[in-house]
């Protein structure tokens, strides 16, 4: 199942309640999440008549959050890299120690993860932790200009160009 097969409410059902918690999801992996909750964890995901997300395991209602973190625990791939839950977040975190310490640390993220994951990785931790801030009304302007396209049109469309006003005008 691919992200562009998933029914527009529940696609943005299941980004919403993501960025709800704080975990900002990859690009095109919500159909992934999606699936794999179903396939791997019995987990079925559906949209109230309210529009919020809905998770039922085993035909039982299960606890959004605990499903939620436990998923982004278990496949941390397929999330931007956040500071708050990730050791190694930014190429800066693989810059400590002797520089045979360094080629091991970097050997071993890139066995663990890609070679593509480690050319993702942003250089510095903060520049890491701009890119891991979840679309929101609090998020500062560096916050907003880190966003991908897509997500700053999402934001755009949820509280309106007044409220992007407000963000670009903070600094930070």
């Amino acid at each position: 199942m691919m992200a562009q097969e998933l029914d527009p409410k529940l696609y943005n059902g299941v980004l919403d309640a993501f960025h709800a918690h704080g975990i900002k999801p990859l690009d095109a992996t919500i159909g992934t999440v999606v699936e794999t909750l179903a396939t791997k964890y019995g987990v079925t995901a559906s949209i109230s008549d309210l529009g919020h997300l809905e998770l039922t395991q085993n035909g039982s209602p299960a606890v959004l959050s605990t499903v939620l973190e436990a998923y982004r625990k278990k496949h941390g791939e397929q999330f931007v890299a956040d500071p708050r839950r990730d050791d190694v977040v930014s190429r800066q975190d693989l810059e400590r120690g002797t520089p045979q310490e360094i080629v091991q640390a970097k050997a071993k993220f890139i066995g663990m993860h890609s070679v593509e994951a480690f050319e993702n990785l942003p250089k510095t931790r903060d520049e890491a932790q701009r890119k891991a801030a979840v679309p929101s009304m609090d998020m500062t302007k560096d916050e907003y200009l880190s966003l991908s396209l897509k997500d700053r049109s999402r934001l755009v469309g949820k509280i309106g160009p007044e409220a992007i006003g407000k963000i670009m005008q903070r600094r930070g």
